[in-house]
């Protein structure tokens, strides 16, 4: 789960993160522990927006069950 925040950070060309983006990320590694996918989430972020004011909240809820 997560807010808008999340896929509509933009980098400095105002492009979006994007869900597609974030499904990537999310499929990287499927077996993942949660903390991990959400710390790649993070840096996907970083990575993307540099150093770009964001105008939203960014929230990311990850969870795993059996």
């Amino acid at each position: 789960m997560y807010t808008d925040g999340v896929t509509e950070a933009m980098n400095s060309r105002q492009q979006l993160f994007g869900e597609e983006r974030l499904l990537q990320i999310f499929n990287q590694d499927t077996h993942a522990s949660v903390s991990t996918m959400i710390q790649s989430v993070i840096e996907g972020l970083d990575t993307y927006v540099e150093s770009f004011e964001q105008s939203d909240d960014i929230t990311v809820l990850a969870l795993r069950y059996h």
